[in-house]
């Protein structure tokens, strides 16, 4: 008779699980506890004045935070729902196209990879334009992975997901010239696997195959058709406001001015910081050690985003959060090694990796007890209640200094009157206008580390300063907030 041997799990399958589950758990934790972040107020505020555009980024992010709050309301974690459910379809998406390219096994290892990296652990609970499109990018991979291999329908999965991506945030636009090469190259008679009888990709030119070469073309001609369509209400946009969001990012003042050398020394170091010092090694690194088929693929979606990230970090232009595309990738190409000693560097620097995401989570938590803890985006509801009880006209403009404020103020009083900002890079121009509510009653509000260029009056008739109001209201507050009641608004002469 025969005996049953039960095996008890080995301690990197619990570690896994384990990093799986607190990954997951940390993630809710943190949209329930966070407070509402400056940007993500003033994404709030595009989903009350939904259009096909705005100054910086396409309206995906609008629209997604739109329908979560029409449903749930307007607390902050309705409005990051979208989020945490597109970072967990990602890290699906992300499953699946590790197990076309390495296998079950490395799909496996991709699932606790992906949330253990600091960065996609904040993707999953903060509003933003990346959410989408870090999703939208992997599924347009996965798609574009299997119309290359024979599965036509494939090609239109790829249309959708790139053009709902521009629509997400332009940089998707860096995964469409990879993508047209990989695709002509095949077109010219090169696959990706090397069956009998069939052409080779990446390596010597195979038999022309005719009927390939034509359904290939008409592939990529159905999916750049589709792309376009679903983008073109964008571009329209653009082309009515002077290509503003495109200029917007050609013109922009660099953030960082610390020379080529220093600038890319600091990008360097955010990037390290947002993916993990070790994790960010690994995952930048994971995509160029193999030169089968599935790595040289890998590569050239990789290589556009490297060499835009290089330029914007030599002009001081970059974000560490540009880099996702690649890190996304990055964990495909990781959870591919198989030998117990990357294993090890493997788990270690996911551990690490969690560890990093669980201080987030503390950071989150302790905000709602700790007034000190991200103090710089707290007192917006102490704000709309002085503001409440002034009473002011219905007819009253509140005008402050930066979208940052606009955004916070507009959010904490669920627009119940209008903002405006004065003159600066931001989207307020495209539904209020400062010169739009010239002679109206005027209440400034703005937080006294960003006061106006000038003197009150000189945007204001007879200003009136209100006491100003500190947060907490104790000896040593930690944020206070100027008031500035004005009989009309009023623009200075150009």
């Amino acid at each position: 008779m025969g005996r049953t041997i039960l095996t008890k799990p080995t301690a990197s399958a619990s570690l896994r699980c384990g990093l799986f589950a607190v990954a997951a758990v940390t993630r809710l934790v943190a949209a329930v506890t966070l407070p509402v972040l400056d940007d993500e107020a003033y994404y709030w505020v595009w989903s009350r004045h939904l259009q096909w555009g705005y100054l910086d980024h396409p309206p995906a992010v609008a629209l997604l935070v739109a329908a979560s709050t029409q449903v749930l309301g307007h607390a902050p974690w309705a409005l990051r729902v979208p989020s945490l459910l597109l970072a967990m379809a990602t890290a699906g998406v992300v499953a699946r196209l590790t197990e076309d390219l390495f296998g079950p096994e490395a799909a496996r290892r991709s699932q606790w990879l992906f949330h253990a990296v600091p960065l996609f652990f904040a993707g999953g609970v903060l509003v933003s334009p990346d959410a989408p499109a870090t999703f939208l990018w992997a599924v347009a991979t996965w798609a574009v992975w299997r119309a290359l291999r024979g599965e036509g329908r494939a090609w239109w999965v790829v249309g959708l997901a790139v053009g709902l991506g521009l629509q997400s945030k332009y940089s998707v636009a860096f995964w469409v010239p990879s993508a047209a090469l990989l695709a002509l190259r095949q077109a010219a008679g090169r696959t990706l696997d090397h069956p009998k009888n069939r052409c080779a990709i990446f390596g010597d030119p195979g038999p022309v195959c005719p009927k390939d070469f034509r359904d290939r073309l008409l592939g990529l001609a159905a999916a750049a058709g589709l792309a376009l369509l679903l983008f073109l209400p964008n571009l329209l946009w653009n082309a009515q406001h002077h290509w503003q969001a495109f200029r917007f990012v050609v013109e922009r003042a660099s953030w960082v001015r610390a020379g080529s050398l220093g600038n890319l020394a600091l990008s360097a170091g955010g990037v390290l910081l947002y993916l993990s010092p070790l994790l960010a090694v690994l995952l930048l690194v994971a995509p160029w050690r193999g030169s089968d088929p599935a790595h040289r693929f890998l590569q050239l979606f990789c290589l556009p985003t490297l060499l835009a990230s290089l330029v914007a970090a030599v002009a001081g232009k970059f974000k560490p959060h540009y880099i996702a595309p690649v890190a996304l990738l990055g964990v495909v190409a990781l959870a591919s090694w198989d030998s117990p000693r990357a294993n090890r560097w493997r788990v270690f620097a996911a551990v690490v990796g969690a560890m990093q995401s669980a201080a987030l989570l503390g950071l989150a938590v302790s905000s709602t007890w700790h007034p000190a803890v991200l103090a710089d985006q707290k007192g917006w509801d102490r704000v709309a209640q002085e503001v409440l009880r002034l009473d002011l006209h219905p007819s009253t403009v509140l005008v402050t200094t930066t979208y940052q404020n606009a955004g916070q103020l507009s959010y904490a009083l669920r627009e119940r009157y209008p903002v405006a900002v004065l003159p600066g890079p931001h989207a307020f121009d495209q539904w209020s206008p400062l010169a739009s509510h010239a002679g109206s009653p005027a209440l400034f509000v703005h937080d006294a580390a960003s006061p106006p260029p000038g003197p009150y009056a000189r945007w204001c008739r007879n200003p009136q300063r209100l006491p100003d109001l500190r947060v907490p209201e104790d000896a040593r507050p930690l944020r206070t907030f100027v008031l500035v009641r004005c009989a009309a608004l009023s623009l200075p002469s150009p």
